[in-house]
């Protein structure tokens, strides 16, 4: 995958992603590569990676890390190919995922 397709991808995406992040308390953080919905709950930053392919279908990470310190942080595989019309449903549950991570 390169950056310029995942940018043309998310440019289907970011309308969708950003309502969801305004709706929910969320920072969203745009890179040509990935999207990332970003909150703070339960003593942690957490977030949802989003990796788009060319073809619009997206691979759902989800992320927890002590303030400021992303580097000491966790991360599992929520979904991966979801498809476009598919994602906000599946971004409800990632969201549950993500705080249920502990920091070790």
């Amino acid at each position: 995958m390169t950056d310029v397709g995942a940018s043309s991808a998310f440019e289907r995406l970011d309308g969708k992603l950003t309502v969801f992040a305004l709706a929910n308390g969320m920072d969203l953080r745009k890179e040509p590569s990935m999207r990332q919905l970003e909150w703070f709950n339960d003593g942690l930053e957490r977030g949802i990676l989003l990796r788009a392919d060319t073809d619009g279908t997206v691979e759902i990470l989800v992320r927890a890390w002590p303030f400021g310190e992303p580097e000491r942080g966790v991360e599992e595989r929520h979904e991966a190919e979801v498809g476009p019309e598919r994602l906000t449903r599946s971004l409800e549950p990632a969201i549950a995922h993500a705080n249920r991570l502990a920091i070790g």
